[in-house]
């Protein structure tokens, strides 16, 4: 789980050889499933943020939650992966910029400086602990099992209406 995210990856290669072998209905199948088992990793990551007991109010400048940075990716044809992550890609003052920091923690903050006016002695502004809110990796973790299954159950039906359409 690098970069705070979860890659759903098809790694069995006679499995991708196979259905990249039957053409665009299969391969529209592989995607299809893909992104089901994507998407239940990032409602229970959106549930277990709902559970944190972080504060989603919404941000005026931007209007977004800070729930929104729980994003799923492109799904990647070429190397049949979906990715679940909690990266914000949105500017600094969004809230989806705050959510990574919520799970990692940060390091002590000081201020030093007020008003453009440098203060004399810096001063202790707060940290986070490492682990207080981490919500996405518990979450993922507890419903990855769940994601393979769906993943497995969409891919195999669609295999199947795709077989009965050739």
């Amino acid at each position: 789980m690098n970069n705070n995210g979860i890659e759903l990856k098809i790694d069995n290669k006679q499995l991708k050889a196979a259905l990249n072998g039957f053409g665009e209905a299969f391969h529209a199948s592989k995607i299809k499933a893909l992104k089901a088992g994507a998407m239940v990793l990032k409602k229970a990551a959106q549930q277990g943020f709902d559970s944190s007991g972080i504060s989603n109010a919404p941000n005026s400048l931007y209007s977004d939650l800070i729930r929104d940075g729980i994003m799923m990716s492109r799904a990647d044809e070429v190397e049949d992966k979906v990715k679940v992550h909690i990266m914000g890609t949105r500017n600094t003052k969004s809230g989806t910029f705050r959510l990574r920091f919520f799970e990692n923690g940060t390091k002590d903050r000081y201020q030093t400086e007020v008003n453009g006016k440098a203060l004399k002695k810096k001063r202790f502004i707060g940290k986070i602990p490492d682990g207080k809110y981490s919500f996405f990796n518990t979450a993922v973790e507890g419903a990855s099992s769940n994601a393979t299954s769906t993943f497995e159950s969409v891919l195999f039906s669609m295999i199947d209406k795709a077989w009965n359409n050739t």
